[in-house]
């Protein structure tokens, strides 16, 4: 989940993902919020999506319960708040 594609570390998130398809692992990345627009086949894209829209929570949720990981990289953020950002968008 991103704004800032860049500042946020999705370019790693991507390099990630590219390495551990060239090894065979079975996975798949799905990209919420700002992204390139030339990505692989096989990465899903949601976009930017509106926490006070109940459609897009609705997406949001599906989203965290389909996957097995959730990658959250640090770049040029504060550690304590990304990781306080990462906790608030706990969705039971």
């Amino acid at each position: 989940m991103a704004k800032a594609w860049k500042l946020k570390g999705g370019d790693k998130v991507l390099a990630t993902y590219r390495a551990l398809r060239q090894r065979d692992f079975p996975c798949h990345l799905t990209l919420i919020g700002i992204h390139p627009e030339t990505l692989p086949e096989d990465v899903t894209t949601i976009g930017l999506l509106d926490k006070a829209k109940p459609s897009d929570i609705a997406l949001l949720k599906e989203a965290y319960q389909k996957a097995n990981l959730y990658m959250m990289t640090i770049n040029r953020m504060n550690i304590l708040a990304g990781f306080m950002g990462a906790l608030t968008r706990k969705i039971n």
